[in-house]
């Protein structure tokens, strides 16, 4: 018997991501699909050089702002330049393991039930 798939519009695809779930999209090959990463702070000074997802221009600006930091967070309420802070990012990621960056549609186009909910969370 074929499994009956029950698709669900953007909103309620989009819950199930912030639950920590994962969704994919009528249409796409199987085993595609985008979750919402967890958020995190990376620790410029001990973690930054080691990143291999960051380009050698991106880490020196960004140890630049460490140098920076102590005048620059006199001027704030808040101390901001220690970490890099991934917030409210999604993710794509396709049947070879590839992850890109992901858009959310602001609305499913016409409330359009064409998202499934892979896990329940």
């Amino acid at each position: 018997m074929k499994e009956v798939i029950n698709y669900v519009r953007w909103d309620v695809a989009l819950a199930a991501l912030i639950a920590g779930g994962r969704v994919t999209k009528k249409g796409w090959k199987a085993g595609n699909f985008v979750f919402k990463q967890v958020p995190a702070e990376i620790d410029v000074a001990t973690v930054v050089e080691k990143m291999q997802s960051l380009p050698e221009s991106v880490k020196a600006e960004f140890l630049y702002r460490l140098d920076q930091s102590e005048e620059y967070n006199s001027q704030m309420e808040v101390p901001l330049l220690q970490t890099i802070r991934y917030v409210n990012q999604f993710a794509y990621v396709n049947q070879e393991n590839q992850i890109t960056s992901f858009e959310p549609p602001v609305v499913s186009p016409n409330g359009k039930e064409e998202w499934e909910i892979l896990d329940q969370v």
